[in-house]
């Protein structure tokens, strides 16, 4: 038996995000849990979207300065493209922090059919 993928997909959210020129960090989600980027995906028009882009450490970072976004990294509240593009579109799949529950109370008042 082969695990493909342990992680739930339940919960998983589609956020499109505009890039802005030349910066290279952008701030998570309001509705994420945990860091929980799954993907983020490139597109110069916002339609065609290029492979997923490579989640790197700190220290992978490379000198590139310019030229599409090969990977990113994860902070304690932004996540930073690797290198920083100058315009196009980021399609981000993330974790969504679930609903909080509703507390619900009811009173019984009438049995029937009990003797």
């Amino acid at each position: 038996m082969e695990i493909v993928n342990s992680k739930s997909k339940f919960q998983l959210e589609k956020a499109t995000v505009t890039v802005v020129s030349n910066q290279s960090e952008y701030d998570y989600p309001s509705d994420i849990i945990l860091q929980g980027i799954d993907t983020i995906q490139y597109s110069t028009d916002g339609v065609n979207w290029g492979r997923p882009l490579v989640k790197t450490i700190s220290a992978d970072r490379r000198t590139v300065s310019k030229g599409n976004p090969y990977g990113y990294t994860l902070n304690r509240d932004s996540y930073e493209l690797i290198p920083p593009i100058s315009n196009g579109y980021l399609l981000l799949t993330y974790n969504k922090r679930p609903k909080r529950l509703e507390k619900r109370s009811a009173k019984v008042t009438v049995v029937n059919g009990i003797s």
